[in-house]
């Protein structure tokens, strides 16, 4: 996708609390909070496997998509990343 904007692209950060078809464990549902707080850390960093390094502003935490149970859990994880696609995040 090109933009014609010069701006950075916008990243969104979005946390999906939910592990109901899950095969074996429980328990991923509790690691939007666990990733977000590994990933800003100071002993991580913004910097990809490629060695490029993405400069904090570029980063949104979009929070967590509400936890739900069934299809209402897979139609609010649409909405939300439909939400953020439509503000132009990615």
């Amino acid at each position: 996708m090109t933009s014609s904007s010069s701006s950075p692209p916008r990243i969104a950060l979005a946390g999906i609390p939910w592990d109901e078809n899950s095969s074996f464990l429980r328990g991923a549902s509790e690691a939007p909070p666990l990733i977000r707080a590994a990933l800003f850390s100071k002993a991580s960093d913004l910097r990809s496997e490629s060695g490029i390094d993405f400069p904090p502003e570029i980063l949104t935490d979009a929070g967590d998509v509400p936890a739900l149970t069934g299809r209402a859990m897979h139609e609010a994880i649409e909405q939300f990343i439909g939400a953020l696609l439509a503000r132009g995040l990615r």
